[in-house]
């Protein structure tokens, strides 16, 4: 990445339950950016702050705007059919 220009967002998103969390963060975590050289992913799992729940949490930074938001549009995508895919197939 450019030392020029950094742009960076992070996403939180709280679970519930740990396993939801964890299971999420696998599933969004294991690819990799098309364009590694513009755009870095992190995606972890954590207990909040208040520690009642768990949270996916994503760190983006790009050095192009576009990538950043192209990254950010994509991740939305596939974090969506990842949470409802925890709640459909939830085995208790």
């Amino acid at each position: 990445m450019s030392a020029e220009k950094t742009f960076t967002t992070r996403i939180v998103v709280p679970f519930e339950e740990e396993r939801h969390a964890r299971a999420v963060a696998l599933a969004l975590g294991v690819d990799r950016e098309l364009q590694p050289d513009v755009v870095r992913k992190e995606v972890s799992c954590e207990r909040s702050a208040d520690e009642k729940s768990w949270e996916v949490v994503a760190s983006f930074a790009a050095s192009e705007l576009k990538a950043l938001r192209s990254a950010v549009s994509s991740y939305y995508d596939l974090l969506a059919v990842s949470v409802r895919t925890v709640e459909r197939f939830d085995a208790r």
